[in-house]
């Protein structure tokens, strides 16, 4: 297939955000959002709508039956773990397709009296699974991002490659995706081409930058009601919960969610062919692609560590911080994180981190402005230049 130009991809990533906008205001329309329903609840949380209604709204937007979207899932990681735990039992097999994310690894295999490991029959991680692991399987989990991996993940054409196989071989499996990067990246979410369970982060795509926390878990019924009740207890499921400030700042940020994911797409193509250009080793990926983020191979430490401190001192927020490597909870290697941005952690806004380790690989969010980037870009060009020119 020939190289796309980045006018043509440009074209494509306005016409996908155009139709990712409407449906969000669709879901808006369909829930017949008011002004009151913004003002969230304290308590136990019984009786928000607000609440309900953004459950509504993320089960239309990303094509499942139901949908919870709490402050109190603070991470993907926690979702993924809430999502697994929810829906296995003592006697389930349960099958990871890929490489798992540095903080899920501990969720599967962990050697801990919570983890998977600990609570079901049996727990596979398969970088190709053969036949009988997927006809064996009661779960079946993928990372729809390549995560800290030089990999560029599956978009939705490759991952719905991977559930018709799994649907071929195993037709009662529950497929749960990790959909943290993608939102919104293409037209189709995972769930429209045949998965059971999707899970997420809202301070990265899904926010839009304001959400202040927060994760979701979208899919079938009786799926996320089973979730629930793991999560809250069997007692209250999605009953309880309350929102307090969140639920304004989570609508806002997904009505802007699809324009800035498509920001961050032009974004990516832009630099991908600038720092082929200028010789900086990035990982090449075909359109469409499967998630937001660019990755970069430095090859050394001094670059990483002069390639964060630029992309920290880019932001609005803790720009005159000087990032350092720190084991962080869930990671086997140090980690060095640039995200200068309102909500601490985010990584919808220009950022970037990655293992300080070699081979020194940078995982950078492009951001939700083109301008605020091409402006860094130049810069961080320059730096890189003259740091490997000593």
């Amino acid at each position: 297939m020939p190289e796309m130009r980045l006018s043509d991809i440009s074209a494509i990533i306005q016409e996908i955000g155009s139709r990712n906008v409407a449906k969000v205001l669709d879901a808006f329309h369909n829930v017949r959002l008011t002004e009151a329903d913004l003002i969230g609840s304290t308590g136990y949380g019984y009786d928000d709508m607000g609440r309900d209604k953004l459950e509504e709204v993320y089960a239309y937007v990303f094509g499942g039956e139901d949908a919870i979207v709490r402050p109190q899932i603070t991470s993907a990681t926690h979702a993924i773990y809430l999502a697994l735990r929810g829906v296995v039992s003592k006697d389930s097999h349960v099958l990871f397709w890929g490489t798992p994310y540095d903080t899920v690894k501990p969720i599967l295999t962990g050697d801990n009296p919570h983890s998977l490991k600990s609570n079901v029959a049996s727990v596979k991680i398969r970088k190709e699974p053969t036949d009988d692991d997927i006809k064996h399987a009661n779960v079946i989990m993928v990372q729809r991002s390549g995560g800290y991996a030089f990999f560029s993940g599956h978009n939705i054409d490759t991952l719905a490659e991977r559930i018709k196989r799994i649907r071929l071989l195993n037709e009662q499996a529950i497929i749960v995706v990790d959909n943290c990067y993608g939102e919104f990246v293409e037209d189709r979410e995972p769930l429209h081409v045949g998965a059971d369970i999707i899970v997420g982060s809202l301070i990265k795509n899904p926010g839009g930058t304001l959400a202040p926390t927060g994760g979701y878990i979208v899919g079938r019924k009786h799926l996320v009601r089973n979730i629930a009740d793991f999560a809250f207890s069997p007692a209250l499921g999605k009953e309880v919960g309350p929102t307090g400030e969140f639920l304004w700042r989570a609508y806002q940020g997904l009505f802007f969610a699809p324009s800035f994911v498509a920001e961050a797409l032009w974004s990516k193509s832009y630099i991908l062919g600038l720092f082929k250009e200028h010789g900086i080793e990035v990982l090449e990926e075909m359109y469409p692609y499967s998630d937001i983020i660019v990755r970069i191979r430095l090859g050394s430490d001094k670059l990483m560590q002069r390639f964060v401190e630029i992309i920290q001192g880019s932001g609005p927020v803790n720009a005159h911080f000087a990032p350092v490597p720190e084991r962080l909870p869930g990671y086997d290697h140090d980690i060095i994180m640039a995200a200068p941005s309102f909500v601490s952690g985010a990584s919808l806004e220009l950022s970037a981190d990655g293992r300080f380790a070699e081979p020194y690989e940078i995982y950078m969010q492009p951001g939700v402005s083109r301008y605020h980037t091409l402006v860094y870009m130049k810069k961080l060009l320059e730096v890189l230049h003259s740091e490997e020119s000593c």
